[in-house]
């Protein structure tokens, strides 16, 4: 009897500390993540897009790189992917590519990251306006 209730009492303790891990942990949980798979192409690293809800538009995202440190790498500070295209590469030597003439985010699109500007170590975050949705480490 003494030892079911000492047991009960650990599993309620155990429990309310796994919550308050949860709700109070030092990472921001995806509300609706995205899932990318983390490769390379020649001189650049690509992020292909794996998993994720159709609702997401490329206007809608923001894109920062952080480096080894976790200092921003300029000038990659919360840049609309819409701003990835070919005629801005010299200036953030990244560019979204979509796989289909669609609106939304669609699995297969991807973004090119020039390893030389990004080298491995950098961290990348994909947001919407209110929450992280997708993080990595190139490598």
């Amino acid at each position: 009897m003494v030892v079911a209730a000492f047991v009960t009492v650990i599993l309620v303790f155990a429990a309310v500390f796994l919550l308050f891990i949860h709700d109070y942990g030092p990472y921001e949980t995806p509300s609706r993540p995205l899932a990318f798979r983390i490769g390379s192409e020649g001189y650049n690293w690509t992020l292909t897009v794996t998993y994720g809800p159709t609702e997401f538009k490329p206007s809608d995202l923001f894109m920062t790189i952080y480096d080894a440190n976790g200092s921003v790498r300029p000038p990659m500070s919360s840049i609309r992917l819409t701003a990835l295209t070919s005629d801005n590469w010299m200036t953030y030597r990244m560019t979204y590519q979509k796989l289909s003439a669609g609106t939304f985010i669609d699995i297969g699109d991807k973004i090119l990251a020039d390893k030389s500007t990004y080298p491995s170590s950098n961290r990348f975050e994909i947001r919407d306006s209110s929450s992280i949705l997708a993080t990595g480490t190139l490598q």
